[in-house]
Order: C-alpha cells, then structure tokens, then sequence
C-alpha cells in the first residue's frame, strides 16, 4: 500500500512538472507584461527569459527584457537586449532612443587609445619603402 502511494505521489508531481514546463508563452508574456507595470522587475526578467528559453523571439520580447534591465539599473543587459531588438526591427524609433539613453548611462566611456609613436613611424617608413599593391617594377 505504501509503495502505490509513493507512485501516485510521484505521477501526481510529474504531471503539475510537466504542465509547469508547457506554460503558454502568450500567457507567460502577458504575466511577464503585468509584473513589469506593477514594478516587479525581477519576475518580469525572468518570465522573459522562459519565454526565450521556449525559443520564441520577437523585436516586442528583446525591447520589453531590455526595458525591465534598464529598470533594474543593469544597463549592459538593457543594452545587449535593446541591440538584438534593433536587429529585428531596424526602424522602430523607441528601440533607437531607448538603446541611446541607456548607453548615456553607461559610467565608463571607453575612447580609442592613439596609435604608439613608434608604431607610426614604422608604417611610415615601411610604407614609404614598400611598393603598393599594384603597382610593379621592371
């Protein structure tokens, strides 16, 4: 008798397992929608990501995790997230502006080093004494 209660337990807990796993992504994203306008940020991010996890994308699923990021302050997730949206629609103006404000949010500017001094003067003298492409002697 024992034993037949641990197996209905068990079949009991794969079943709510499975019907867990196989949430709608439609519904998923419509509770992720509700988290996120009642400031939930984190349950928001990771209903989300389930639904990227289910392999569904859209410009809308990448724009709004982005969003959720940025809410959170993690600006180089708002960031990645802004990009792949822009991939998918290249011309939706708020996935722009969005990307531009949270890179002006970003502390840390990174700026091109300038070329070594040494390193300029060896180009130049190797394409000084070096023929183009091209270009041939007889």
């Amino acid at each position: 008798m024992k034993r037949i209660r641990e197996h209905i337990i068990f079949l009991i807990l794969m079943a709510v397992s499975l019907h867990a796993s196989a949430i709608n992504p439609d519904s998923l994203m419509v509770r992720a929608n509700y988290a996120y306008d009642h400031q939930q940020y984190d349950s928001a991010v990771n209903m989300y990501q389930q639904v990227l996890k289910q392999g569904f994308v859209s410009p809308a699923l990448y724009f709004n995790l982005g969003d959720a990021y940025y809410r959170q302050k993690d600006m180089p997730s708002a960031i990645l997230y802004y990009e792949k949206a822009i991939k998918l629609d290249p011309n939706n103006e708020a996935i722009h502006y969005n990307l531009n404000l949270a890179n002006t949010m970003i502390p840390d500017k990174i700026e091109k080093v300038p070329e070594m001094f040494l390193k300029r003067w060896w180009n130049y003298f190797y394409n000084l004494l070096m023929p183009t492409h091209g270009q041939f002697y007889r």
